[in-house]
């Protein structure tokens, strides 16, 4: 049996129907003589709730990334805290002689300022000591809760450098660095 063709309204040769013109006909038909006129409610809803679930994942992904960029920035300020320390160690190398950063565990009350005076090599160490310690504890361009040690036992034993901080969203951290520093022969 054949069916005869559809004819579309606005193909007629009377030209478009008055209904096409209208919007009435021009739906898709389903099946039981139903026709569909755009979206339903439902459809919108769930659209909204798949798009919300996807927007807050990239919220917790940005949120990640920022703290991850914390950690970071706190271990590259910890990294240099520490190379600072080996670095003003092995520039006085009669300071680590003579026992000055043995036990660099608490910060110096008033040092000689030893950049507007001459200083021993006692008297550098004692200052390099405060300098450092307060750099890691400054509250603005420092580490949160920083707080840096320095433990060894003499020119040429092996001194462990101790940088440690708490962050607000890892816990406590530290970096820790081992050096040897030895008489620069000239």
């Amino acid at each position: 049996m054949l069916t005869p063709p559809r004819v579309f309204p606005s193909l007629s040769p009377a030209g478009p129907s008055p209904l096409a013109i209208h919007g009435e006909g021009s739906g898709v038909r389903l099946p039981g003589g139903r026709s569909s006129h755009g979206f339903t409610l439902l459809e919108v809803l769930i659209t909204l709730v798949v798009l919300s679930i996807g927007l807050l994942g990239l919220a917790k992904l940005q949120l990640s990334g920022i703290h991850d960029t914390n950690d970071s920035y706190f271990r590259t300020q910890a990294i240099l805290y520490a190379y600072d320390m080996s670095d003003r160690m092995r520039s006085n190398a009669e300071g680590v002689e003579e026992g000055g950063y043995n036990n660099v565990t608490a910060t110096p009350a008033s040092p000689t300022d030893c950049t507007a005076a001459d200083c021993t090599a006692a008297q550098l160490a004692t200052f390099d000591a405060w300098q450092w310690r307060t750099a890691i504890a400054d509250s603005v361009l420092g580490i949160p809760s920083g707080n840096g040690t320095v433990t060894g036992s003499g020119l040429g034993s092996v001194y462990t450098i101790t940088v440690s901080w708490s962050d607000p969203h890892l816990g406590n951290s530290q970096f820790v660095v081992y050096v040897r520093p030895q008489k620069m022969k000239l």
